[in-house]
């Protein structure tokens, strides 16, 4: 009976509180700059810059520029690239991304770790 109780003021103490979800709609756009090397045997190395900006239905809008690395060999590819975001109040975030692998098999898969930021983003 007590666990029952317990169990009852739990899930009512959970469900008690509103939850103030809003809908994000992100709208991007970019372009991009790729310098590349062939080599004989049709491996490559690449650097990629890009810029562009995203804009939210939040009223939030912000300057991307991406640049790194990409190289190819066979069906291995690896990138290494950082991305800088500057925010409509000059607040900035560090934002790298990884990829390494089978370029068939692991079609988007990597890692993005955010490593440095000021303002709203700390």
């Amino acid at each position: 009976m007590i666990t029952n109780r317990f169990i009852f003021l739990i899930l009512s103490l959970i469900f008690s509180f509103s939850i103030n979800a809003k809908e994000m709609v992100i709208q991007t756009t970019a372009s991009y700059k790729l310098e590349t090397f062939i080599y004989s045997n049709n491996s490559t190395y690449s650097i990629y810059k890009g810029e562009g900006s995203l804009t939210n239905n939040l009223g939030d809008y912000r300057h991307i520029r991406c640049m790194g690395p990409i190289e190819k060999k066979s069906n291995f590819l690896k990138l290494d690239h950082i991305c800088e975001y500057i925010n409509q109040n000059n607040e900035k975030m560090w934002h790298r991304v990884n990829r390494e692998g089978n370029q068939g098999a692991d079609a988007g898969v990597g890692k993005g770790v955010i490593f440095d930021a000021t303002g709203k983003y700390c």
